[in-house]
């Protein structure tokens, strides 16, 4: 094809010539515009160079020999793709089947049987968890229907404990013993219960437990389901206060008092019981006549021997005598047990429960000198406080039926902590070691004494004072009396001796008090004018300090009562039990449950305050009046107390703000 060359001239117009043809062509066509050249630029590719086509062809290929994977696929080798069979699809049919019918029937189960298991019914007991014994008491057994579908043939059975006595229900039970109880269907979502009412009877602290089994069948089932549940009760409190008053020891064929006294307390709900003595052959029970003796002799009659019913109970404290005399005298120390019990009659019969038990043992002596040793008015074991005075009498009487002659009696006190310079003895007793000894000598009528003939000999010797160090050793003092007759020394293992009484050293309480505008340190713990002036305000602190030794404390209180013109500011501070103040009665209260013999002090302070009016001015005024505190001996059981003095504005407790007292 012969070359050609293209001009373009100002007039927009091509001219094509041949350059070895003399012929010359001239075609006329419209030039495109610049926009027109841009536009089909962009449509095949900037690039449209050689370079630009085989790059894209490159890329062209890339994508179609890549695999999903992002890798190049190998052409050389070919692989053949199985199609899925027979066997395939009805695998795939049979599990897509199961699924099917799966998912229908739990669709099915939950429609008819939903919340029909056993966690679908509950089943509880309520009522209270302590009681007073023999108050009327509730327990509401509650069945809850929690399911869609009703709940029939509902049956209730319910076992006591045996201090358990029935009183009524709502609805009625079923049988006579008040156990079973067949109930109406419960509707899905529905709520049913029973009440029973009842009381426990039975000592402090006894438990009872009630069982209940409750038995249903759902609507939608042939099989019947069971719930059970419980609830425990405890006797908190018996009502009654009880105490036996017995001696340690007896004389055979001798008369010995036992007496329980008793008195209602301010929650009681039983009026009246019987006590029972334990048959024992060695036993005499003998009716008590001598009524005079106890104004508070309890209403009462002895049923059979060994047996009392008490009429009635009254918050005042009533006495009950039972009378014993031994036949002869055992091997061992005898024990007697009491039984305190409560009689219930019900429909069916008449039942009894023990409410208070006790049990006494006594030494029992063949003798025909009958010794009775009395410390500080009693026979019985006792308290006693360092540095007091113990008041010993002896009681003789020959109850033999033959006179005795040239008797010597003797009373054997055994204690480190007697003061025997303070022993005081009118009848001028013999004393050698730890015995006092008297004779006909002493006493001219123990030479001869006749049948039932008696005498008293009294004597006094005080406890030594507390010491400085409590080491607490057997802080306590041992007595009892014996005697010999025809001029026989008196002989230490004789069985001719009196009762044995323990007279244990009370724990050393002690209450120290004090008013301060300044501590011991120094540091202002007051505010106000010290002296005080008329109308302004003046606070002071009060500290209580409690010290105590030998035993542990039990209800401990510290008592004191504002006079009126003083005001309580509280920032009370205890290192044990709590303070509490009455505004009724202007009284302030520090109260302890128990405090063991490890913790020897315990501490409490607080504020109160003085504003003085012009009737108060130049006068010395009482701050605090003093101070009570009483407490229980845990061992001797002794009630302790002590109390403090008035306190004024002169404070005399602080050093630093001691001042003439005289208010401004």
């Amino acid at each position: 094809m012969p070359k050609q060359k293209i001009k373009v001239k100002a007039e927009d117009q091509v001219e094509i010539k041949e350059e070895e043809s003399s012929l010359a062509e001239f075609t006329k066509r419209p030039v495109p515009s610049e926009k027109e050249v841009e536009s089909f630029e962009q449509a095949i590719g900037e690039d449209t160079s050689e370079e630009g086509k085989a790059e894209e062809i490159e890329e062209s290929l890339n994508e179609i020999y890549t695999g999903d994977d992002g890798k190049k696929v190998n052409v050389k080798e070919l692989f053949v793709k199985k199609s899925r069979g027979l066997v395939f699809w009805l695998l795939t049919t049979i599990i897509a089947g199961t699924i099917l019918f799966a998912i229908g029937y739990a669709l099915y189960y939950y429609y008819f049987h939903g919340g029909t298991d056993s966690k679908s019914v509950e089943f509880t007991i309520s009522g209270e968890t302590e009681v007073v014994s023999g108050k009327e008491i509730i327990y509401t057994l509650e069945y809850r229907n929690n399911s869609r579908v009703s709940i029939n043939d509902i049956r209730m059975e319910v076992k006591y404990p045996d201090n358990f006595v029935f009183v009524g229900s709502e609805p009625a039970s079923e049988n006579d013993s008040h156990t079973v109880w067949i109930l109406n269907n419960l509707g899905a979502y529905n709520v049913g219960k029973v009440e029973i009412k009842g009381m426990l009877i039975g000592k402090e602290e006894e438990r009872g437990v009630i069982l209940a089994d409750l038995r249903y069948t759902p609507e939608n089932f042939s099989s019947g389901f069971k719930k059970s549940a419980a609830i425990t009760t405890a006797v908190k409190d018996i009502g009654i206060e009880f105490e036996v008053d017995s001696f340690s020891t007896a004389l055979v064929g001798d008369e010995n008092e036992i007496l329980l006294r008793f008195l209602g307390k301010e929650e009681n709900y039983i009026n009246n019981f019987r006590v029972v003595m334990e048959p024992n052959e060695n036993l005499e029970i003998v009716e008590f006549k001598n009524i005079e003796k106890y104004p508070n002799l309890a209403n009462y009659e002895m049923t059979v021997p060994g047996s009392w019913k008490v009429a009635s109970v009254t918050k005042e404290e009533l006495v009950l005598p039972m009378i014993i005399k031994y036949k002869q005298k055992p091997a061992e120390k005898q024990t007697i047990k009491l039984a305190v019990q409560k009689e219930v009659v019900t429909e069916n019969e008449s039942r009894y429960f023990t409410i208070f038990e006790h049990s006494i043992e006594q030494e029992v002596m063949d003798s025909d000198l009958n010794l009775t040793l009395i410390s500080n008015g009693s026979r019985e074991d006792q308290g006693i406080e360092f540095g007091k005075t113990l008041n010993y009498s002896i009681v003789y009487k020959n109850k033999g039926e033959t006179e005795m002659r040239d008797v010597a009696i003797m009373v054997v006190l055994n204690s480190d902590w007697l003061d025997w310079d303070s022993l005081k003895d009118g009848l001028g007793g013999k004393v050698h070691d730890n015995a006092i000894i008297w004779t006909k000598e002493e006493i001219p009528a123990l030479g001869l004494l006749t049948y039932n003939q008696e005498g008293t000999i009294d004597f006094s010797i005080n406890v030594k004072n507390k010491p400085e160090i409590i080491d607490r050793s057997a802080y306590e003092i041992t007595a009892h009396a014996q005697f010999s007759a025809g001029g026989v020394p008196v002989d230490a293992d004789t069985d001719n001796k009196s009762n044995t009484i323990v007279s244990r050293i009370n724990s050393f309480l002690e209450l120290d008090e004090s008013i301060r505008y300044f501590s011991e340190d120094n540091v202002p713990v007051g505010s106000g004018p010290n002296p005080p002036k008329v109308d302004e305000k003046t606070t002071y602190k009060v500290y209580w300090n409690l010290n105590n030794s030998l035993h542990e404390l039990k209800d401990i209180s510290v008592e004191m009562v504002l006079p009126e013109y003083m005001r309580w500011e509280g920032k009370e501070n205890v290192s044990t039990g709590s303070i509490n103040y009455n505004s009724d009665q202007r009284k302030i209260t520090w109260t302890i449950s128990r405090l063991p013999v490890s913790i020897s002090t315990a501490d409490a302070s607080f504020d109160i305050s003085l504003t003085p009016d012009s009737d108060d001015r130049n006068k010395i005024l009482v701050l605090i009046p003093g101070t009570t505190v009483k407490a229980v001996d845990s061992v001797t059981e002794a009630e302790l107390t002590d109390k403090t003095s008035a306190k004024t504005t002169k404070l005399e407790d602080d050093d630093i703000g001691r001042s003439d007292g005289m208010v401004e």
